[in-house]
């Protein structure tokens, strides 16, 4: 059973692993999401 390819309009790439500052990381959500509208 073949799978119908689909294009991926907006995605993004996260790096759990890595350690991250998460209040810049939640700052950055946060302005992304105000950015789109939501």
């Amino acid at each position: 059973q073949m799978l119908q390819p689909i294009r991926i309009q907006r995605w993004a790439i996260v790096n759990f692993s890595a350690r991250c500052d998460t209040e810049h990381l939640a700052r950055e959500l946060i302005n992304t999401g105000r950015n789109k509208g939501i």
